[in-house]
């Protein structure tokens, strides 16, 4: 007996949510119910090539070390050029805020984390711990609504390369600095396509499963900001990855440079 859904609402829920698989075929009975998982890796819509998804994900390792729930898969070498991207939460215990640390030179994730537990002022501090770890290399975090706070803890922290947008009004000419990565609808298209095409082609080698899963599941539809019914999504290390691609040209190749200064009409 077939019955029609009258009515979906969200339920609020802390903690793991599980996916269930069936093998060839996602569907099962829960309850009296027959319900079907979606699996967007499967479909046309993904945004990634998964063929190298799951390449990657054969070859993922575990950290080589863990320290303040940051992994680590690499050592820091004082002549590469780093660079650090930074998703900010909304909230504790909401989406997590992350971070992603690339070494350009290696191309490799260096250093992952994630967590929903930590405040976006705690994870500022966070981030320069990083940073001076390797270097003190150019830090991007996103500033959105809770990306000030953290903007706010790495200057109060002294934190000497934050990342420096630097707007220029083509009339008056006057020039505005902005601390941190600002995302719109000028940035978004160019950062994401820019880091799908380098990680169609086998630039980046990335280790960390849980960065690789969220590739994974990326979808067209998540580019879009098109959601499933009630359902929010969340990509919080895989946008910090993207932020911190961006920061390539922004790393300190050498001493002579000033580079982590970004001029948005490049993105016009």
């Amino acid at each position: 007996m077939l019955s029609k859904i009258t009515k979906i609402r969200p339920s609020e829920h802390k903690g793991e949510t599980f996916n269930l698989e069936i093998e060839e075929d996602n569907s099962y009975i829960a309850n009296g119910v027959v319900v079907h998982n979606c699996d967007p890796t499967s479909g046309k819509d993904k945004f990634f090539d998964i063929e190298v998804v799951e390449a990657m994900l054969l070859t993922a390792q575990d950290p080589i070390r863990e320290e303040e729930f940051v992994n680590y898969y690499g050592e820091y070498n004082p002549q590469h050029p780093y660079g650090i991207g930074g998703d900010t939460a909304e909230g504790v215990g909401r989406d997590s805020n992350a971070l992603v640390l690339i070494d350009f030179r290696a191309n490799t994730v260096e250093a992952t984390f994630h967590s929903n537990e930590i405040a976006p002022d705690d994870f500022g501090y966070l981030m320069g711990r990083v940073g001076r770890a390797y270097g003190g290399c150019v830090v991007a975090p996103e500033r959105n609504a809770t990306g000030f706070a953290t903007i706010s803890a790495l200057r109060q922290d002294e934190y000497p390369n934050i990342f420096v947008e630097v707007a220029e009004d083509k009339i008056t000419r006057k020039r505005t600095d902005k601390l941190g990565w600002g995302t719109d609808r000028k940035t978004k298209p160019k950062m994401w396509f820019n880091f799908r095409k380098d990680f169609n082609d086998g630039v980046y080698r990335i280790k960390d499963r849980e960065l690789l899963k969220e590739i994974r599941s990326y979808t067209k539809a998540d580019f879009n900001d098109r959601t499933t019914g009630v359902i929010t999504r969340h990509f919080d290390l895989l946008t910090s990855c993207v932020i911190a691609s961006e920061m390539r040209e922004f790393a300190e190749f050498n001493d002579n440079v000033d580079c982590h200064q970004f001029k948005q009409e490049n993105y016009e």
